[in-house]
């Protein structure tokens, strides 16, 4: 992940800096670039977008050029928190596949719960990565199913299992593509619980596209598509 994220990270900073800022940027992405930049370098733009009170759904009126970095941010510090909390959580579960998966789900639960328990405001919600925890836990939830080799032999094998996991998967990338049209940002129940339900949408296409037929898989199989995604990140 360092070897694919850094060298274009470090090229759009300086770019900032260096072209953006004195030829385009206005006076008040000016004023906020070198804190944005340091930031952006440190990995936890999303906090500090959020002490200086600046909005994503603002994302066309005047944003710094570096507010995407906020999500990278998030990445980054899971990838810097969870080997930490796998170790602490393999320790108690002695590494059985099953306590793993019971620790995370119960992490999910909790972390999904956050803004239902706390007054958050949306941006809250948006840029804490203690809010956006659930969405990389899922992903390691899914992770986890699919290391077992049982588990996968019945996904594969089993057509009670096959097929409405393959279907399953292609009702949930439908939803995701109508979301995508349809969904304001503004939307009041995305930041109740509807980022965690749009990963966990995102697994059931993962685990669609993963299986040896399908719809999901078919489609993704598209020679460009492949070409696309071998190039991004």
């Amino acid at each position: 992940r360092v070897r694919r994220l850094l060298p274009a990270s470090l090229l759009t900073i300086a770019a900032v800096l260096v072209v953006f800022t004195p030829l385009v940027a206005t006076a008040s992405q000016r004023d906020s670039v070198r804190g944005d930049s340091l930031a952006s370098l440190l990995d936890v733009a999303n906090w500090w977008y959020l002490v200086a009170d600046d909005s994503y759904g603002a994302l066309f009126v005047d944003p710094s050029p570096l507010l995407h970095f906020w999500s990278l941010a998030i990445e980054e510090q899971f990838y810097i928190v969870f080997p930490l909390l796998l170790i602490v959580l393999g320790g108690i579960t002695r590494g059985r596949r099953r306590g793993m998966a019971l620790g995370l789900g119960s992490l999910v639960a909790v972390t999904a719960a956050l803004p239902f328990v706390f007054d958050m405001s949306d941006d809250r919600v948006y840029f804490g990565t203690d809010t956006r925890a659930p969405e990389l836990l899922l992903g390691a939830l899914l992770a986890v199913g699919l290391s077992s080799r049982p588990f996968r032999r019945r996904l594969a094998l089993r057509h009670s299992w096959r097929g409405p996991a393959a279907w399953g998967g292609a009702a949930a990338l439908a939803v995701q593509l109508w979301w995508w049209w349809s969904l304001e940002q503004s939307s009041e129940w995305l930041y109740r619980g509807g980022f965690a339900l749009y990963a966990l949408l995102s697994t059931a296409v993962i685990t669609a596209a993963v299986l040896p037929g399908g719809p999901v898989r078919a489609l993704l199989d598209v020679a460009w598509l492949r070409w696309l995604g071998t190039r991004s990140y």
